[in-house]
């Protein structure tokens, strides 16, 4: 309840609410909810001010002891405001800041959302949605490999890996490194394990630059992680592969994909609104600067 509070203060501070009768006009059907001293509060100029509020902090009130304290924090409120226009706080350079800067700011939010009205319609999302389609996951695998010279080393390097794939409690994956390590004669995969990181049909991974076709494929096409290929040919020798990772295709729905393309498309209206709100205040390219006097102006320092 404190946070309500000092939200009520900074709001009046800030000029968001200005006084009661600009936030809430005088409602004499309105039944009141609190009297003091010659004046009283009605039910709607205290339901205005709650609504100013997000409905997270709106919730705490829900309780009836909720209730009860901020009607109190409202009058406590009151009471602050009126005094401080009584002391002429309203005429003070300060408040007179901040509320000018609120005032932009308002107006530059309300003109942003006159340009963003129009809701984003179902054939704006079904439109971006036949445009991202395509870029759905394909099937993607992760696989190490050893590259030996020939098919005689090949056989044998294999027949010695499934013999220590066959001990209790080993890794599969940290036993084919291993290996790579120690007899792969590919200078480029050999220090990281074979490592080949994923990579799908697409050809568009690094794999594809550090393994021929044909290997990538026996990858793509083996379906248990750990399982060892049978000597793979390639241009430099014969490949020995294991699937160290198996990520399915996705194929999105348009109902799952419309959240974020909504999302998107608002965030993008957003953009074009502010940019066409800031061309309509001001063209920057119309300015004349004088860099030798902007110099003058008095800042903190930079921090380091």
């Amino acid at each position: 309840m404190w946070r309500l509070v000092i939200a009520a203060l900074l709001f009046a501070a800030l000029g968001c609410r200005g006084d009661e009768e600009e936030t809430a006009p005088a409602q004499p059907h309105s039944p009141s909810v609190a009297a003091f001293g010659g004046d009283r509060v009605t039910l709607a100029e205290l339901q205005a001010f709650l609504d100013g509020f997000p409905e997270d902090r709106q919730a705490e009130v829900a309780p009836a002891e909720g209730r009860r304290a901020f009607l109190r924090n409202y009058l406590l409120y009151r009471a602050a405001l009126r005094l401080a226009q009584s002391a002429d706080y309203a005429d003070d350079p300060r408040i007179r800041r901040i509320r000018d800067r609120e005032m932009a700011l308002r107006w530059t939010e309300d003109r942003i959302a006159s340009y963003q009205a129009p809701p984003i319609t179902d054939a704006e999302v079904q439109a971006r949605w036949a445009l991202e389609k395509p870029l759905d996951r394909p099937t993607r695998v992760r696989a190490r490999h050893i590259l030996t010279a020939d098919l005689a080393t090949a056989d044998a390097l294999r027949a010695d890996i499934l013999a220590a794939l066959s001990r209790a409690g080993v890794d599969a994956e940290t036993v084919f490194a291993d290996f790579a390590r120690e007899h792969s004669i590919d200078e480029k995969t050999r220090n990281k394990g074979g490592d080949l990181l994923f990579f799908s049909r697409d050809g568009g991974e690094v794999a594809w630059l550090l393994a021929p076709p044909a290997v990538l494929e026996a990858a793509l096409a083996m379906r248990n992680v750990g399982q060892v290929s049978l000597p793979q040919e390639g241009p430099a020798g014969f490949h020995l592969v294991m699937v160290t990772g198996r990520r399915e295709a996705e194929q999105r729905t348009l109902e799952d994909a419309t959240p974020g393309i909504r999302a998107a498309l608002a965030q993008e209206r957003a953009a074009a609104a502010q940019k066409a709100v800031e061309a309509e205040l001001l063209d920057i390219n119309d300015w004349t600067v004088n860099d030798g006097v902007l110099r003058d102006l008095r800042v903190a320092p930079e921090r380091e």
